[in-house]
């Protein structure tokens, strides 16, 4: 049974792909109907292609731009509405500092070489370490998405910038989860990077009050840590786990931990996290990655970033993890399962 809030949409997912004899960096062979050539925008990715967020934000963007992907590949798509190009920084499996400050010179010479119109770049360290040091307050326009809560720390909104950052929903999930929970303390647990460092400091800012927050260096550590986290907290948000290895590979194993391992209420904004924690309020890269292209294309219309102020994601989707909520012998209010979407309603985890 599928329900949805009425602010939200279903989450889309598809991913991108990349040229065999470059894994970082494609360019779609997008043509014009043989007059004018089409303006040519890059996608700097701080990220990668299997990254759910990513293939989100790529699903929006290429709708919006016309442009089709094939089995999660870019396809020629002679109707799109520009040429676009794609670069990965893949800064979740290289994390330390001189790959990324490689990999943003990498961007910024494809920026030089092929002279984009446009540039669009998701999330932190694409603002970090490539539009920040590089181009605020030169005449290459940008478009940023997915940054996390502020983007006054990168010297954003500029002359040449614009974007949408990105928020997650806490007062509405710590409101949500506060009736099954045995007090007011809250936990915060993600991978250790820069956005989710990012995300601990505004959720404090955003509730007004000092949470407990752990952030894991690997798997291992993640799952001593989930445990003991429960033990200083009355309700836990739980982050994704992209920085914590390659936890897709083993998603079951991982659902059957955090299920068996659960023994106070959790939340998350990820909705590939729904199956693992009792309630997910989510945002959709989808979103995030739509709004970058419209924004582009007034760009390229003739509107200046000065004049396109910088948004905020509004679409969410509440997950409702019934499995979780029977082992924790939670019975959700009627009104709230009208609105939401139900997740394992017939499985059980048992280790």
């Amino acid at each position: 049974m599928k329900r949805f809030i009425i602010l939200g949409l279903v989450i889309f997912s598809a991913l991108s792909g990349c040229r065999k004899d470059d894994p970082k960096s494609e360019e779609i062979p997008v043509q014009s109907n043989g007059t004018t050539p089409l303006h040519k925008v890059l996608y700097v990715d701080s990220y990668n292609r299997d990254i759910p967020w990513v293939r989100e934000i790529m699903t929006g963007m290429t709708d919006a731009f016309r442009i089709e992907m094939d089995d999660y590949e870019l396809t020629e798509s002679p109707a799109g509405l520009v040429n676009l190009r794609i670069f990965h920084m893949d800064t979740k499996n290289n994390k330390a500092e001189d790959y990324i400050k490689q990999s943003a010179v990498q961007a910024r010479e494809i920026i030089e070489e092929w002279k984009p119109d446009v540039v669009i770049a998701s999330d932190d360290n694409a603002s970090k370490y490539l539009i920040a040091p590089y181009f605020i307050g030169d005449a290459l326009p940008f478009v940023f998405c997915g940054v996390n809560w502020d983007a006054s720390v990168y010297g954003f909104p500029a002359e040449n910038i614009t974007g949408m950052v990105e928020v997650q929903l806490i007062d509405q999930i710590i409101e949500k989860l506060s009736p099954y929970g045995k007090g007011t303390r809250i936990g915060f647990i993600k991978g250790e990077s820069l956005s989710s460092l990012k995300e601990g400091e505004n959720f404090q800012k955003t509730l007004g009050y000092r949470i407990i927050q752990k952030f894991a260096v690997d798997f291992e550590d993640w799952k001593r840590q989930f445990i003991e986290i429960q033990q200083e907290a009355d309700i836990l948000l739980v982050g994704n786990l992209d920085d914590v290895g390659d936890w897709d590979k083993d998603a079951d194993s991982l659902k059957r931990f955090m299920v068996s391992h659960t023994v106070i209420p959790t939340g998350a904004w990820d909705p590939w996290m729904s199956e693992s924690v009792l309630i997910t309020i989510a945002q959709t890269g989808r979103e995030q990655g739509k709004w970058a292209a419209e924004t582009a294309l007034r760009i390229l219309d003739g509107v200046p970033p000065s004049q396109i102020p910088i948004a905020k994601n509004k679409m969410a989707t509440v997950y409702l993890n019934m499995a979780l909520a029977n082992e924790m012998n939670i019975r959700f209010p009627m009104e709230l399962l009208d609105t939401s979407h139900l997740v394992n309603e017939s499985e059980q985890y048992h280790e």
